[in-house]
């Protein structure tokens, strides 16, 4: 992978593809109960998938009941936490937006440049973006967490929140927009579904952009989104792909 500071450990990238799954297809049987379905569609071998997976359900992250390509797999509550501490709460309990905007300011200095990665990775668990260096926003209503998280680390002197309903002069669209940089997404959704639609295999290409793409999707509420449309055909062709005999 090559998204800098957006990389994920393959094992956290299993539990989102999965996830992703769940949320944009609604298969709950397919999803959870064959994880190959999915995992084998990111750009890795077999052999890595494999040992990662079985890492899971060493760790309790996945639950297992049977053996080899008849095992049923399913997603643990500790695989949901984890879900939620590393990736983003949001992606697993969507929540409708109550229309205001949270904004984190922070002044950290390059010498303490665990603690910056530490707060930004933290902020990007609870669905947070960055509109500028050390400017992120998110619309969830994350206030209490965030100030939690702040108290315990020992950050609260280092880091303004803010709770608004207007920022800058943009609207919530567009506003999301430059923050998750829609456009992007758009024309990658779109080349992908366009290359499902012709592709008789899933090849290397397609792998890694549905890995980009389940990365860099924010999953933002839909009153902010406006290629929900788009993601589901996107994935339905490449589920439809998937499915096709050799």
């Amino acid at each position: 992978m090559a998204q800098d500071e957006r990389k994920l450990r393959i094992s956290d990238l299993i539990l989102r593809a999965l996830v992703v799954g769940l949320r944009t297809l609604g298969e709950i049987d397919s999803v959870l109960t064959n994880p190959y379905q999915y995992t084998h569609s990111l750009p890795y071998g077999e052999t890595v998938i494999t040992g990662a997976v079985q890492r899971l359900v060493r760790t309790g992250d996945l639950s297992r009941d049977g053996k080899g390509r008849e095992a049923i797999y399913r997603l643990t509550e500790k695989g949901e936490q984890r879900v939620r501490g590393r990736i983003s709460r949001f992606l697993v309990d969507p929540v409708p937006w109550d229309g205001r905007w949270r904004m984190v300011v922070y002044d950290i200095e390059e010498s303490e440049r665990l603690s910056r990665n530490r707060l930004r990775r933290f902020l990007k668990s609870v669905g947070f973006g960055m509109l500028q260096q050390s400017i992120w926003v998110s619309p969830y209503p994350v206030r209490a967490i965030l100030e939690e998280f702040l108290e315990e680390s020992g950050m609260k002197d280092v880091v303004l929140v803010v709770e608004a309903d207007y920022v800058g002069g943009w609207g919530h669209r567009e506003l999301a927009s430059r923050v998750w940089k829609f456009a992007r997404i758009r024309d990658e959704y779109l080349e992908f579904r366009k290359r499902c639609e012709s592709a008789t295999l899933v090849d290397q290409k397609l792998r890694q952009q549905f890995e980009w793409l389940i990365v860099h999707d924010p999953f933002l509420p839909s009153e902010l989104f406006p290629l929900e449309e788009l993601r589901v055909k996107a994935m339905h062709a490449y589920q439809r792909l998937l499915q096709m005999k050799p």
